[in-house]
């Protein structure tokens, strides 16, 4: 070869074989519908595939990469670059959620097939919640027998703590056998049970006597009730961190019931299980990870069941939209208690009846006030 033509052999070389990076190549399938359909085939469907496509950043090193694209760079990064780093054994903790693509960036670890995987099905939530190991299984190697070992003993959790939550664990995993716990806590779980109007602020009182003993605390909140604890924090004039702001590690911490997973504090106040319960699919579970999550003092506040064991109903979804929340008897006598509050709080009793007339003609189609409900009823 002419050394004088490298370099017009190294471009024509370029564009016949170009080299791929994990990230571009990735970028590239996700940014082009072609590509993702001839590498679909009859795999996925038009809908999943429109699905997966997005539009990339104008720069590679602009690109941002979700969690869920982390196993797939992995994979690539075998298939261009081959076999990284590899070890005689590899040990996994919180094993239970692990995506099909996750489980084989693990498996591809091991040089010999020798794993030991470590998870709880009663915490397996999301959208890859198993009810047995099965399905992990199906995807590591078979080099060697796999073996199922149940934990037998506890040690994090007091035992009061513990029995809260272990009364779950028929509905949430009834697969699972509670643990033998091994210790005591420093007291039995406080159940806090308030009308609505006051949840918020008997949560955050909870949790201040706890900060003020020098306690690290989580209040693990459902999304209905978060602005309302925050409200509640602030006039009380209390510093708080916020799991979904990166802030965890002040003393009083503010977490939904999906972030509490793998976190553990001194104490812990839970507030309004049933909501819990009932904002997923597998609300039980994510109820017995909030349960689970201290290692002395438990406290649940609540306007009814501390542990909720009936399963929420969740009506199907119109064809075409979203689904409504589902609203129930409860639901109205809970909204009626917290505008009660609302109106106590605000008006003095001469008023109350004033203002209840004024709400209904707000409401009622019209802005006329119904004659079968009179305005002092």
């Amino acid at each position: 070869i002419d050394p004088g033509r490298s370099d017009a052999v190294g471009n024509l070389a370029e564009r016949l074989w170009p080299q791929q990076t994990p990230t571009g190549l990735l970028r590239d399938l996700l940014g082009s519908t072609a590509r993702l359909r001839a590498a679909a085939g009859e795999a996925f469907t038009p809908a999943e595939v429109t699905a997966l496509h997005r539009r990339g950043a104008d720069r590679l090193s602009r690109e941002t990469w979700s969690a869920a694209d982390l196993p797939l760079l992995d994979e690539l990064a075998h298939l261009i670059d081959g076999p990284g780093r590899r070890y005689a054994h590899v040990v996994v903790d919180e094993a239970q959620d692990l995506s099909p693509m996750q489980l084989r960036a693990v498996a591809r670890r091991s040089a010999t097939g020798s794993l030991t995987v470590v998870g709880d099905l009663a915490q397996s939530t999301g959208t890859w919640a198993r009810d047995s190991w099965t399905e992990v299984l199906a995807h590591l190697p078979t080099a060697y027998p796999a073996e199922i070992a149940p934990l037998r003993y506890g040690y994090r959790v007091p035992r009061q703590a513990y029995a809260t939550a272990a009364a779950l664990l028929p509905v949430a995993a009834p697969g699972v056998t509670p643990v033998e716990v091994v210790r005591d806590g420093p007291a039995d779980t406080g159940v806090h049970r308030v009308g609505l109007a006051e949840l918020a602020a008997r949560a955050v009182a909870v949790a201040r006597e706890h900060a003020e003993a020098g306690r690290f605390v989580g209040i693990v909140c459902p999304a209905r009730q978060r602005r309302p604890v925050e409200a509640a924090l602030a006039a009380n004039g209390m510093a708080w961190s916020s799991a979904d702001r990166g802030e965890l590690g002040g003393s009083v911490n503010l977490i939904s019931p999906q972030e509490a997973k793998g976190l553990e504090f001194d104490a812990v106040v839970v507030v309004e299980p049933a909501e819990i319960v009932a904002s997923d699919e597998r609300g039980h579970r994510l109820l017995y990870v909030a349960l689970t999550r201290t290692t002395g003092h438990l406290d649940i506040v609540c306007t009814g069941d501390p542990v909720p064991l009936d399963a929420p109903v969740r009506p199907r979804p119109p064809l075409g939209g979203e689904a409504e929340a589902p609203f129930t008897r409860r639901e109205a006598h809970r909204l009626a208690e917290h505008l009660a509050g609302q109106l106590r709080n605000a008006a003095p009793p001469a008023f109350w009846a004033d203002v209840l007339a004024e709400v209904r003609a707000a409401l009622l189609p019209g802005g006329a006030v119904s004659p079968e409900a009179p305005a002092d009823d």
